[in-house]
């Protein structure tokens, strides 16, 4: 992600994506969003990255590969690599990443972390629900403690992630993962 601030292009894409991302980090909340293939969501989150990162936030940001997408430890270590940390297991793993993704929110000059996940709609369920399991720790800082860890989290995909079909294909292979 390059912080070079050359011609900032508007777009309906940007500006919503934009909206949401400064909700989700404001609220350390979770947002699915998807759009279709070649609209520029890519783009834009970069864009919006470097802009948060300008604010202060802390951005963790990921494409879902072939490589990560369905491995939860390979997908927490992607997470870890922005840290320049590594372990031995996926336990470790999850326990690290939590480490190094929760803030304080809702502290007066805390801590604001945003991991956003691009071309989610490659995600396995199991890695979907490790996402989740890690969010779902912060419902102390969400549900009114200032003191409470949390971060936020936007994943973006095309319009197959969390369809109905989506989850019927996941269904499907749910006796393989």
């Amino acid at each position: 992600m390059s912080h070079e601030q050359g011609s900032s292009i508007k777009t309906g894409v940007g500006d919503t994506l934009s909206f949401v991302c400064d909700q989700v980090v404001a609220g350390a909340g979770l947002a699915v969003l998807r759009g279709a293939v070649g609209i520029g969501k890519t783009f834009a989150l970069d864009r919006i990255a470097c802009d948060l990162e300008d604010r202060g936030v802390v951005v963790v940001m990921i494409t879902a590969t072939e490589a990560i997408s369905g491995n939860i430890n390979a997908f927490l270590k992607a997470i870890l690599g922005h840290y320049h940390t590594d372990t031995g297991s996926s336990a470790d793993a999850e326990e690290a990443t939590w480490g190094m993704l929760a803030g304080r929110p809702f502290m007066t000059n805390g801590r604001r972390v945003l991991l956003i996940v691009d071309e989610a709609q490659k995600l396995a369920g199991r890695v979907l629900e490790t996402i989740r399991g890690l969010w779902d720790r912060g419902d102390d800082a969400r549900l009114g403690d200032p003191n409470g860890l949390a971060f936020g989290c936007v994943m973006v995909g095309n319009p197959t992630f969390m369809s109905k079909g989506g989850a019927q294909r996941t269904a499907s292979f749910e006796p393989l993962l």
